[in-house]
């Protein structure tokens, strides 16, 4: 984890831990968040802009990953297209 490209998804798979976008941000496709078995595995997302997420995307919790656990945070606003699925906290 770390720096990450704006664009998340289109079967891409995270590991635990926090990834910083230099600016706005988005998912499309399938996104997997692998919690690699951990209970206590955490995903934040964090966006110098805006988020979107693009209609039918969606976000799978693999390996014990859980949604309380995964956070989307925007220093703009978040947009969630039609018939998209979203685990996680969004904070905008």
């Amino acid at each position: 984890p770390g720096t990450h490209a704006p664009a998340f998804g289109n079967g891409e798979t995270l590991t635990p831990g926090v990834y910083d976008i230099g600016g706005a941000g988005s998912v499309a496709g399938t996104l997997y968040l692998d919690g690699g078995y951990d209970p206590n595995a955490v995903f934040i997302m964090k966006f110098r802009g805006a988020f979107t997420a693009g209609a039918g995307s969606n976000i799978v919790l693999l390996n014990g990953a859980k949604a309380a656990n995964g956070y989307w945070i925007a220093q703009g606003a978040i947009s969630v297209g039609a018939n998209s699925v979203i685990e996680g906290t969004l904070l905008a």
